[in-house]
Protein backbone atom coordinates (compact mmCIF):
# COMPACT_ATOMS: atom_id res chain seq x y z
CA UNK A 1 0.00 0.00 0.00
CA UNK A 2 1.11 3.84 -0.40
CA UNK A 3 -0.67 4.56 2.29
CA UNK A 4 0.10 3.98 5.50
CA UNK A 5 -3.12 2.91 7.65
CA UNK A 6 -0.98 3.21 10.96
CA UNK A 7 -0.89 6.74 10.53
CA UNK A 8 -4.84 7.57 9.48
CA UNK A 9 -4.20 11.46 9.47
CA UNK A 10 -3.92 11.97 6.04
CA UNK A 11 -6.38 9.33 4.86
CA UNK A 12 -9.15 10.89 6.59
CA UNK A 13 -8.03 14.22 6.04
CA UNK A 14 -9.37 13.36 2.39
CA UNK A 15 -12.10 10.66 3.53
CA UNK A 16 -13.45 11.54 7.35
CA UNK A 17 -15.56 8.52 7.34
CA UNK A 18 -12.45 5.85 7.08
CA UNK A 19 -12.47 6.49 10.98
CA UNK A 20 -15.26 4.34 11.40
CA UNK A 21 -14.25 1.25 9.52
CA UNK A 22 -12.61 -1.52 11.20
CA UNK A 23 -8.99 -1.79 10.59
CA UNK A 24 -9.82 -5.01 8.97
CA UNK A 25 -11.90 -3.79 6.26
CA UNK A 26 -10.10 -0.63 5.78
CA UNK A 27 -6.85 -2.94 5.24
CA UNK A 28 -9.05 -5.42 2.66
CA UNK A 29 -10.58 -1.84 0.88
CA UNK A 30 -6.77 -0.54 0.66
CA UNK A 31 -5.33 -3.44 -0.58
CA UNK A 32 -8.34 -3.79 -3.62
CA UNK A 33 -7.00 -0.85 -4.04
CA UNK A 34 -3.58 -0.87 -4.30
CA UNK A 35 -3.79 -3.64 -7.06
CA UNK A 36 -6.16 -1.63 -9.19
CA UNK A 37 -3.97 1.36 -9.06
CA UNK A 38 -0.64 -0.42 -9.17
CA UNK A 39 -2.29 -2.41 -12.19
CA UNK A 40 -3.08 0.98 -14.26
CA UNK A 41 0.06 3.79 -12.71
CA UNK A 42 2.83 4.30 -14.61
CA UNK A 43 5.93 1.93 -12.73
CA UNK A 44 7.51 3.76 -10.99
CA UNK A 45 11.54 3.77 -10.47
CA UNK A 46 13.08 1.40 -8.01
CA UNK A 47 13.35 3.44 -4.78
CA UNK A 48 11.47 6.63 -5.80
CA UNK A 49 9.07 7.90 -3.31
CA UNK A 50 5.56 7.94 -4.13
CA UNK A 51 3.87 10.89 -5.33
CA UNK A 52 1.25 11.98 -3.58
CA UNK A 53 -0.92 11.93 -6.46
CA UNK A 54 -0.97 7.78 -5.90
CA UNK A 55 -1.76 8.37 -2.54
CA UNK A 56 -4.85 10.42 -3.21
CA UNK A 57 -5.58 8.07 -6.37
CA UNK A 58 -5.43 5.14 -3.70
CA UNK A 59 -7.79 6.88 -1.16
CA UNK A 60 -10.09 7.44 -3.52
CA UNK A 61 -10.47 3.97 -4.98
CA UNK A 62 -10.76 2.53 -1.39
CA UNK A 63 -13.47 5.03 -0.87
CA UNK A 64 -14.95 4.12 -4.60
CA UNK A 65 -15.25 0.44 -3.14
CA UNK A 66 -16.79 1.27 0.00
CA UNK A 67 -19.45 3.33 -1.62
CA UNK A 68 -20.61 0.17 -3.62
CA UNK A 69 -20.70 -1.84 -0.59
CA UNK A 70 -22.40 0.30 1.24
CA UNK A 71 -24.69 2.16 -0.80
CA UNK A 72 -25.15 0.32 -3.71
CA UNK A 73 -24.80 1.57 -7.28
CA UNK A 74 -25.59 4.91 -6.53
CA UNK A 75 -24.86 6.38 -10.17
CA UNK A 76 -27.99 8.79 -10.04
CA UNK A 77 -29.38 11.21 -7.78
CA UNK A 78 -32.62 13.78 -7.56
CA UNK A 79 -35.21 13.88 -5.34
CA UNK A 80 -37.08 15.73 -7.21
CA UNK A 81 -38.07 13.40 -9.94
CA UNK A 82 -35.16 14.28 -12.36
CA UNK A 83 -31.82 12.52 -12.24
CA UNK A 84 -28.23 13.08 -12.23
CA UNK A 85 -25.52 10.69 -13.37
CA UNK A 86 -22.68 11.12 -11.22
CA UNK A 87 -19.37 9.49 -12.28
CA UNK A 88 -17.17 7.32 -9.72
CA UNK A 89 -14.33 8.94 -7.99
CA UNK A 90 -12.35 6.27 -9.77
CA UNK A 91 -12.31 8.78 -13.11
CA UNK A 92 -10.52 11.13 -11.01
CA UNK A 93 -8.13 8.51 -9.22
CA UNK A 94 -7.28 7.13 -13.21
CA UNK A 95 -6.62 11.03 -13.71
CA UNK A 96 -4.51 11.38 -10.58
CA UNK A 97 -2.18 7.82 -11.69
CA UNK A 98 -2.04 9.29 -15.73
CA UNK A 99 -2.39 12.96 -16.36
CA UNK A 100 -4.35 13.60 -19.37
CA UNK A 101 -2.36 15.17 -21.82
CA UNK A 102 -3.89 16.94 -25.04
CA UNK A 103 -2.86 14.80 -28.77
CA UNK A 104 -2.55 18.93 -30.34
CA UNK A 105 0.16 18.68 -27.93
CA UNK A 106 2.83 16.64 -29.63
CA UNK A 107 2.01 18.63 -33.14
CA UNK A 108 4.16 21.43 -31.80
CA UNK A 109 7.54 19.50 -31.97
Amino acid sequence: MWNDLLDSTFIEEYWSEAAELSNLVLESLFDAAHEVCVAYAPLLPAEAPVPVSYKLAEIMQARHIWTQFAGGNRDEMGTDGFTVTVYPLVFAARDLLRPKTSPLRKLGR
